[in-house]
């Protein structure tokens, strides 16, 4: 109080203290909670490109044929035209596999130890990219889900 009824200067001091005090821990609990959100969803990021490179992969295995003989295309033929030929893949089963999620549906949810909720995974979906014959692409597999993470001032919502 002394401080504050001085008219040298001393109040102003004391509050730029105290509020750069307050900024620096406001500053400190975001990049904390920023830290935990990069974390879970590098997390997630890394068992999506294993997922999509699991289902080329069998996807390859099924048209090595065609490859071998320079057909790139997962397409297979009867003898008169051709057919495509996708290996089918649950994308769903294999993020659960990975990182251990409790499956409801079509819903992966991730919880703390302590039994609280820190990440949900839903409308999870695999496309695989089938180029026509005889083009020089490759097949590629797309993984697409929504990612739910519960913050100290609400729940953000970001699709990966």
């Amino acid at each position: 109080m002394k401080h504050l009824n001085n008219n040298k200067g001393g109040a102003g001091i004391l509050l730029f203290g105290l509020f750069s005090f307050l900024f620096l821990m406001i500053l400190l609990a975001a990049l904390f909670q920023n830290y935990s959100i990069f974390a879970a969803a590098n997390t997630v990021h890394s068992a999506m490109e294993k997922t999509a490179l699991t289902a080329i992969a069998r996807q390859t295995e099924t048209t090595y044929s065609s490859k071998r003989e320079s057909w790139h295309s997962a397409s297979q033929t009867d003898g008169t035209e051709w057919q495509e030929s996708i290996y089918p893949v649950d994308a769903t089963a294999q993020l659960n596999e990975m990182l251990h999620l409790d499956r409801k549906g079509d819903t992966l949810t991730k919880y703390k130890s302590d039994g609280s909720f820190l990440y949900r995974l839903s409308d999870i979906s695999i496309h695989i990219d089938n180029p026509n014959l005889k083009q020089e692409k490759t097949i590629r597999a797309t993984v697409s889900l929504i990612f739910e993470m519960p913050l100290k001032f609400g729940t953000v919502q970001r699709t990966i």
